[in-house]
């Protein structure tokens, strides 16, 4: 056996022990406490066994506790609205559809009639554009449709009021809580015990060059020292 297999199989019995034991504490006590309390409409002879007792008490009670949650996370409503983001994809065959947007739209209050009005105008522009070829390259290859899409209608942000809100609050819902987890985890690093005193839209300013270094390294020092200075 390699060593790091003996070494993890040795540090997972110690776990496996105490989780046993654990579990045979829960059960002498749900004995013990039994037969002062009992149970009512409970079958007496499924809970003779540490297995039933466990899968009975714990094992069924997370399981449903999860079941409720996703079914509370990811319930028709929210796909319903999540679905509405595809309408302002380029690339996806739910583009400019309005029946596709319309859970989004209701759920952000929009005027829904100059919505579709909006909608079926930008898709005859997107149909001219792609039909003589002066659509931007952006938006008919790039890693962030949607983000493109919402630069490419800020010159008609007017003309298309309704549509460019959704588009805004598109782009910056957050698919998961992992951008607010990691900016707490960048937060521990950055405010150390020789910056407490640091003022709070410079530790704010340092947060963000440390979220998104990838971009931050990219940035052209000598343009910044030249518009600034």
């Amino acid at each position: 056996m390699p060593a790091n297999t003996r070494s993890a199989a040795f540090l997972s019995l110690p776990i496996a022990q105490n989780c046993q034991r654990s579990a045979l504490v829960v059960y002498e006590l749900h004995q013990h406490y039994n037969n002062v309390t009992e149970p009512i409409g409970r079958n007496e002879a499924d809970l003779n066994d540490i297995d039933s007792f466990l899968r009975r008490e714990i094992y069924y009670p997370v399981l449903d506790k999860a079941v409720g949650e996703l079914a509370k996370r990811f319930s028709t409503e929210t796909i319903g609205i999540l679905l509405g983001l595809d309408a302002f994809n380029p690339s996806h065959a739910s583009f400019m559809k309005f029946d596709v947007v319309q859970p989004f739209a209701l759920h952000y209050e929009a005027n829904m009639e100059d919505l579709e009005v909006e909608m079926r105008q930008m898709a005859r522009i997107m149909e001219r554009k792609r039909a003589d070829g002066s659509l931007p390259t952006p938006l008919r290859d790039s890693a962030t449709p949607l983000l493109e899409f919402h630069n490419f209608c800020t010159s008609y942000k007017d003309a298309f009021y309704e549509m460019y809100k959704l588009l805004q609050i598109a782009c910056t819902i957050p698919v998961s809580s992992s951008e607010a987890e990691r900016s707490f985890s960048c937060l521990k690093l950055i405010e150390t015990h020789l910056r407490t005193t640091m003022a709070e839209q410079r530790l704010s300013d340092i947060a963000a060059l440390s979220i998104h270094k990838d971009r931050a390294k990219k940035i052209n020092h000598d343009a910044v020292v030249e518009k600034f200075v």
